[in-house]
């Protein structure tokens, strides 16, 4: 019977422990968890979008979108890969905003140049064009879009919608300046 009693206080000892144990390993675990998840948490960006956007059109607008390497991106920017992909996804996510960001700069010289006006705004336009580069322009800074074109052979689907996006307002630029 002591022997019995013995093995039973041992038993809810053990059990006891056991428990005890478990407890403390889940509540240590739930504190990791916590401290996880805080250090995870969305923090405010500590970078001017415009300018990284900027950063990696001029990039890709050296090298091309295929040739551009994360890399690249990375020491252009001046971001880490993991806040390229947390900002835009992915490489192609920072690409989609560098052309929307050409898109609304090239937009406004064609309205301001051609949409509103006539043959004489077309040929400055073509003028302009022609002049030498600045000092800082990308080696061959010719037209992004048409870069992009001739550039992304396979291209995914928001390319080529940023693309016909392009197109159609350049063809809605000079059909209201002819």
């Amino acid at each position: 019977a002591d022997l019995a009693k013995h093995d039973d206080i041992r038993f809810r000892t053990c059990v006891t422990e056991s428990v005890s144990f478990a407890f403390r390993s889940v509540q240590s675990y739930v504190t990791q968890c916590i401290k996880l998840v805080r250090c995870l948490m969305a923090r405010p960006r500590s970078f001017d979008e415009a300018t990284v956007v900027d950063a990696a059109m001029i990039a890709v607008w050296k090298l091309g979108y295929s040739e551009t390497p994360i890399g690249a991106l990375e020491e252009a920017t001046g971001l880490k890969r993991v806040s390229i992909y947390n900002a835009f996804g992915d490489k192609e996510g920072l690409f989609l905003a560098a052309l929307d960001h050409y898109h609304e700069t090239a937009k406004e010289i064609y309205e301001g140049m051609i949409a509103k006006g006539r043959l004489k705004e077309i040929q400055d336009l073509f003028t302009a064009m022609g002049a030498p580069a600045d000092a800082d322009a990308p080696a061959h800074a010719g037209c992004l879009m048409v870069n992009t074109v001739l550039d992304v052979r396979r291209a995914s689907q928001p390319v080529k919608a940023k693309i016909t996006d392009y197109k159609s307002m350049l063809l809605t630029s000079f059909t209201s300046a002819l």
